[in-house]
C-alpha cells in the first residue's frame, strides 16, 4: 500500500487539522451555492418559476430541450472553477474564502506560490 501512494507528498505541515476542517465546510457550503447559482438562475430565467427543483433534468421534464440541461451544467463547472482555481490563483493567492477565514494557505513544497497547474489539478481533478 505505501508503494502505491509513494507520489503523495506525505510530509506532516504545520497546519491545524481544526483550521483545516473549518475551511473545508466553509468552502464546501459556500463552493456549493456558488457552483449551484448558474443552475437556480438559468431555472428562473427558462422556466419563470422559483419553486426549487433537485437536478438538471427538470428541464427536459418540462417540455424545455436538453440543451438547457447541458448548459446550466457547464455553467455550474464554470462557476466551480471560478471559486476554487481562479480565485486562489489570481484573488486571493493560495486561499478560498474558507482557507482565507481560516488563515491558510495552499503553497507549494519550497512555500513559494502555487502554480496553476498545480492548483487544478489539486482542485478539480484531485
Amino acid at each position: 500500500m505505501k508503494k502505491l501512494f509513494s507520489w503523495v507528498d506525505q510530509t506532516p505541515n504545520k497546519v491545524n487539522t481544526t483550521a483545516r476542517l473549518y475551511a473545508y465546510l466553509i468552502d464546501w457550503v459556500v463552493g456549493g451555492v456558488v457552483c449551484a447559482f448558474p443552475a437556480v438562475l438559468l431555472y428562473g430565467l427558462i422556466t419563470r418559476r422559483s419553486d426549487v427543483f433537485t437536478d438538471l433534468y427538470v428541464f427536459p421534464a418540462l417540455g424545455y430541450s436538453p440543451f438547457w440541461s447541458y448548459l446550466g451544467g457547464f455553467l455550474c463547472i464554470m462557476a466551480a472553477i471560478v471559486y476554487f482555481v481562479y480565485i486562489p490563483y489570481k484573488k486571493y493567492e493560495g486561499q478560498t474564502l474558507g482557507k482565507k477565514i481560516m488563515k491558510i494557505k495552499i503553497v507549494n513544497k519550497d512555500g513559494s506560490r502555487v502554480r496553476l497547474r498545480s492548483l487544478f489539478v489539486r482542485q478539480c481533478i484531485g
